[in-house]
């Protein structure tokens, strides 16, 4: 396999991963029906929560990054390099 490719899937898999930590942030800290008079956020729950769903911005963040700086690669090589 030549640097390109794995590159785009380790990039993808970079992506992947920040997707569903975004997306799933909620589910993975709150563990079940809670109720709580104040704003979600001052609980050690909703720090989790937003703790993980910026960890997952980050991997999107470079994940995409990576992906871009892949791609660009790819396109200024010379045909005898890839």
């Amino acid at each position: 396999m030549n640097k390109s490719l794995i590159g785009i899937i380790g990039s993808a898999a970079l992506t992947l991963i920040g997707v569903y930590l975004r997306l799933n942030a909620y589910s993975m800290a709150w563990v079940g029906p809670f109720s709580y008079s104040g704003p979600a956020s001052e609980t050690s729950w909703g720090r989790k929560e937003a703790a993980i769903s910026e960890i997952g911005l980050a991997f999107l963040s470079v994940g995409i990054l990576l992906l871009v700086i892949t791609y660009i690669h790819w396109l200024f090589t010379k045909q005898s390099d890839k």
